[in-house]
């Protein structure tokens, strides 16, 4: 038997006792009251039976106590019947009382819902509208800069039948402000996609690369380190191979129908970054594949998109790059660099003038400039 009952069930239980009770014997209808109030009316038409109890045969030769008794039972039944009927009005009324008050709650939690969203949306313009007065000032105070972006990005992993699982990094605008006379233009939206494989290469190949450059100088042919440099070296050396491999096989159509190979290439360059740790822009070579034959090839996987954000996602700090397409901008050298502001990812943009040599200390004081506005605005 369970004793664990809770009070609500027990009243409920009681309540739906009394309910029977009332209705089974009160109710003018019920066949008992019908069939007890005949057989009072019989015994007050005949004197009652000598099979009953003597108290009962006294009292039911009483014929007031037989009238007092339909009386009660006439104006119980009546009662029952009004308040009965009362009950169910309040529960109607209840029920309809009920139905408003969910109905209210639905309305107040899509009303949340939209203040939530309205809220979401007023934040975002507000970081929007932070990040844009930075970027100004920033652009204005620094003579080098001609103009400077800012985006969110987001990794996510994607996994279609038949297709190797890719890591799609998701770029997205926030902001930008650029000098006057400037033209620049802004990528609004777009996807990196990478095979999966490639890019957990690489992310270990920059774990060891993060190690080798923490350590300290005491340790730099300690057993341990040259252990690290060994197999830096492999894995680079397997993952640029591998890349390279398959884009010196590559033409203009099948990097059509490979989007990932832009990408690719920009791991190429990463790499290579990674590689030579290299403290000046000149130090990029113009040329990464050495056996595909199309000239065209590597200058089309090199500016047919829109991938130097990429170098410094992946690379996880400042990225210099150089616009080599046949336009206004051939030359144009650009800085990019991640940085982390509540909780989500972000990733400047610098376009730089180029009448001016620059080496890394500069690409790295313009991002502590950026840094420091960024934290001023903040506080």
């Amino acid at each position: 038997m369970n004793n664990n009952r809770s009070p609500y069930k027990t009243v409920n239980y009681i309540r739906q006792l009394i309910h029977f009770v009332f209705v089974t014997f009160l109710h003018p209808l019920s066949p008992i009251a019908t069939l007890f109030v005949g057989w009072l009316l019989t015994i007050y038409a005949t004197p009652p039976s000598s099979n009953l109890p003597i108290l009962v045969v006294k009292c039911l030769e009483n014929k007031d106590i037989i009238i007092l008794l339909i009386l009660g039972w006439l104006i119980l039944s009546v009662s029952s019947y009004y308040y009965r009927e009362q009950i169910d009005n309040l529960e109607k009324s209840l029920l309809e009382k009920e139905t408003i008050i969910k109905q209210k709650n639905e309305q107040l939690q899509n009303s949340s819902a939209i203040i939530m969203n309205k809220y979401g949306e007023f934040h975002q313009f507000k970081i929007s509208t932070m990040f844009h007065e930075i970027l100004q000032e920033f652009v204005n105070n620094m003579g080098t800069v001609d103009s400077a972006q800012i985006y969110s990005y987001s990794t996510s992993s994607s996994k279609q039948k038949n297709k190797c699982e890719q890591v799609i990094i998701k770029l997205q605008n926030v902001s930008g402000y650029a000098y006057e006379g400037i033209d620049i233009n802004q990528i609004l939206q777009t996807y990196y996609p990478i095979d999966k494989e490639y890019y957990d290469q690489f992310r270990y190949i920059l774990t060891l690369w993060k190690i080798i450059a923490c350590k300290p100088t005491n340790e730099l042919h300690s057993q341990r380190y040259l252990k690290y440099v060994e197999e830096l070296d492999e894995n680079m050396a397997r993952l640029f191979n591998t890349l390279s491999g398959i884009l010196n096989q590559a033409t203009i159509d099948t990097i059509n129908e490979h989007e990932e190979y832009y990408n690719f290439y920009r791991m190429l360059t990463v790499l290579h970054t990674i590689l030579f740790n290299m403290n000046s822009i000149k130090e990029l070579p113009e040329k990464f594949l050495t056996t595909n034959e199309d000239k065209d090839v590597e200058s089309f996987l090199n500016n047919g998109k829109r991938t130097g954000i990429l170098g410094a996602i992946l690379l996880e700090d400042l990225f210099i790059f150089r616009h080599s397409g046949p336009s206004s901008k051939h030359g144009r050298i650009y800085v990019s660099f991640p940085i982390e502001f509540q909780f989500k990812q972000y990733c400047i943009l610098l376009t730089i003038s180029t009448n001016t040599d620059y080496n890394a200390k500069y690409f790295d004081y313009m991002r502590s400039k950026f840094l420091n506005i960024l934290k001023f605005k903040t506080i």
